[in-house]
């Protein structure tokens, strides 16, 4: 595989941030928690501690390359794994804002910003997307499964001094997962904590792809609607994504490999990323399962693509 794209990948279609190119700083499922809901699967490395895991300079290298010829509405820093756990995050960060005038989003579960040196990291970022999707301590744990020095009120006070440091855009990301997060008492609890945090936007998301935790289900679009009109002008529920189209680059097999290998994507997905025909995007797909290089998972009744 074209080893110049290990780091930088897509364009992707985001339901949060449209179409969005993607800069990934951290080794496969590399994260501070093991959700039930992660479509990337079960997290390997529980860690706090952030390590320079890969070169910036061949990072940086890759972004002067792709992102000038990218047509991507978004630069973003997110991919295998908890993107503030790198070292190396400010130094990446700025190097992109030189390269390019697109904004930078920081794609974070947001667990770590009691740590200065991590919120001192992400301030370059033109909008930080955390997520924040429990409101006590025991949902916290079963949502989340965190590592075990993490608590709910180190991460609410980390989110809380992000806020009053960062003057940028703040995308909160509340995921609702289906009989754990999405009762009235939690929701309530929740609603009092995000008005305490003061996002520019919050933003509703369910499970859509396939999760980690068998069993882990959505939330309906009747409840999705009802939370959202509880938060308030702030709240949005989050749709598909825009129907841009990625500018050609290397081989499209390399680049779907790419794609799917950081989140399964089915075949409406890659249609709407690649500009190709659904028949054309099937028949690829058919190509790749022949090789055995990738398979596929029916979630929700829907088909979807991961690599094997």
């Amino acid at each position: 595989m074209d080893q110049g794209l290990s780091r930088i990948f897509g364009p992707v279609p985001s339901r949060r941030l449209g179409l969005s190119l993607g800069v990934d700083l951290i080794p496969h499922k590399t994260c501070s928690f093991d959700c039930v809901y992660c479509q990337i699967g079960r997290t390997t490395d529980k860690r706090i501690d952030p390590e320079s895991f890969y070169s910036s300079e061949k990072i940086i290298s890759e972004a002067k390359k792709y992102i000038p010829c990218s047509k991507a509405q978004t630069i973003t820093l997110a991919g295998s794994g908890e993107p503030t756990l790198s070292k190396d995050l400010e130094e990446i960060l700025r190097a992109i804002k030189e390269i390019s005038h697109i904004p930078v989003a920081l794609l974070t579960n947001g667990s770590l910003f009691w740590k200065p040196e991590i919120r001192e990291a992400s301030l370059i970022a033109d909008i930080i997307l955390p997520t924040f999707s429990a409101a006590r301590e025991e949902t916290f744990r079963r949502l989340h499964r965190p590592h075990p020095q993490l608590t709910l009120k180190k991460v609410i006070e980390g989110l809380q001094r992000l806020r009053d440091e960062y003057h940028g855009q703040i995308f909160l990301e509340l995921m609702l997962v289906k009989g754990v997060n999405d009762d009235d008492q939690e929701i309530e609890a929740l609603g009092r904590k995000i008005q305490e945090l003061a996002p520019d936007k919050v933003q509703i998301n369910t499970v859509v792809r396939p999760p980690s935790e068998p069993g882990t289900g959505p939330v309906s679009p009747h409840r999705l609607e009802e939370v959202k009109n509880f938060l308030g002008p702030r709240a949005e529920v989050v749709v598909a994504t825009q129907e841009d189209r990625v500018a050609s680059k290397p081989s499209r097999e390399v680049i779907l490999l790419e794609m799917i290998r950081r989140r399964p994507l089915s075949a409406q997905d890659i249609q709407k990323v690649t500009g190709e025909s659904l028949d054309h995007v099937n028949s690829l797909l058919t190509d790749l399962i022949a090789k055995g290089l990738i398979e596929e998972q029916i979630h929700n009744g829907a088909s979807y693509y991961k690599v094997k």
